[in-house]
Order: structure tokens, then sequence, then C-alpha cells
């Protein structure tokens, strides 16, 4: 029993924002849409990735032979969950180690200047056992 596997041309998403992944969806779209005169298009491939559509759309693909995919989980889903930083309303732009307390920077501080210090010693060590072997 073999399995097959189609990549995807659009994904549809429940809030009726539809991907086109490739080259030939974005063709399409161009070309059986309104995309060009709501954007203002010169060509397809200035066509966007992510974009919203009438409920038709999602048919015309099936249609075309399109292997379009249907989510469940919305486009926000699917986006980082990555931190970001609040985006403040003043200009002030700060150092990033000013976010860190002083506190915390001095204790790391004299952290690397202890390992530092106790590689240098070793390697000094080191040093002299060389020495004394070629002797």
């Amino acid at each position: 029993m073999s399995t097959y596997t189609s990549f995807p041309d659009a994904i549809v998403f429940p809030d009726g924002t539809i991907r086109l992944v490739t080259r030939a969806a974005k063709y399409l779209a161009y070309a059986n849409t309104n995309i060009a005169k709501i954007f203002s298009l010169s060509t397809a491939n200035a066509v966007p990735d992510y974009l919203m559509f009438d409920d038709a759309t999602p048919q015309m693909f099936e249609d075309e032979g399109f292997t379009v995919r249907w989510e469940r989980q919305p486009v926000g889903h699917y986006r980082s969950k990555r931190r970001r930083w609040p985006k403040s309303t003043d200009a002030k732009v700060i150092d990033f180690l000013q976010r860190i307390p002083e506190q915390t920077r001095k204790d790391a501080m004299f952290r690397a200047y202890g390992r530092h210090r106790q590689r240098h010693h070793r390697m000094q060590e080191a040093k002299k056992r060389a020495d004394a072997d070629k002797e």
C-alpha cells in the first residue's frame, strides 16, 4: 500500500483568508479575480501570499484541479509566538543592557571575570607542566 502526498496549492483558513502557496495559484487568482483592480498590481508575481477572497474562490481552485487544503485553525495560530517588546509611544531609545537590572549585570560580570581567572590559571599550570616535561 503506497501513500501519495500532494503539496497544497492553496490553503484556506476558517476566517476566509487564503494562502496562495504556488506560483500557479497566484497566476490563477490574478487572472480570474479582480485582485489586480483592488491592489493595482502590475503582474501576477506581485500577488501577496495571504489574501481575503469570497467563498467561491476556493471552489474555483478545486474546479481547476489545484490541491486545496482546508485548515481548522485561524491564521494567527500559525504565526510566530515569539515574545516581542511592547512598542512604546515615545521615541526614546534605550540600550539593550539597560533592560537588565544593574545588580544582575554586575553578577554576570563577576562570574565572567572569575571564569577568566580560572581558565588563565589552568593555562599557566599546563604550560608549567609542559615546560617541566621538556626538561
